[in-house]
């Protein structure tokens, strides 16, 4: 059964512009399925299995929500974000995610509430403290920093199969 979700979108905080992004076609795996303009992601007995954000930043605040469609295996899901090449490895050092537990590299921050379809997370990327906060359903469910960022990496959104 595919992984069906809905595709990330970036609001700076700190200004009432909304900066739109969707998933990057030329930074998915190869057996990943984009579709609705890049917005929509499925993966099905995909190697690398995900696909990050168009838009990347090194500074400022940030929040994108991703949806759960109907279809998918949300227990396999992966949302967060992590520095270009971490929608290939989603435990990367420099990477955090929300998953069955909430990660900030390979460190688990403990269990949280399982993704279920019609459940939206949301993710207020915090980059100047190099943190990120998870909301499910509108619900804080922990903040996390980012292990071993630099100054000048560039964090995008990825979502994917942790499988």
């Amino acid at each position: 059964m595919p992984l069906i979700l809905a595709a990330p979108y970036f609001k700076r905080i700190t200004v009432v512009e909304a900066i739109y992004a969707v998933f990057d076609r030329a930074s998915k795996g190869p057996d990943v399925v984009l579709s609705e303009d890049n917005l929509t992601i499925a993966t099905e007995n995909a190697t690398v299995k995900g696909a990050r954000s168009t838009v990347g930043y090194t500074s400022g605040r940030y929040y994108f929500e991703v949806k759960v469609l109907p279809g998918g295996a949300p227990q396999n899901i992966c949302i967060g974000a992590g520095v270009e090449g971490s929608h290939i490895t989603f435990f990367t050092p420099k990477s955090v995610m929300y998953t069955d537990q909430i990660y900030s590299g390979s460190t688990s921050y403990g269990n949280v509430v399982a993704l279920k379809a019609g459940d939206i997370l949301g993710v207020a990327l915090n980059r100047d403290a190099q943190s990120m906060q998870f909301f499910l359903n509108g619900v804080n469910r922990g903040t996390v920093t980012f292990a071993a960022l630099a100054a000048t990496d560039k964090i995008y959104a990825y979502v994917g199969d942790r499988n």
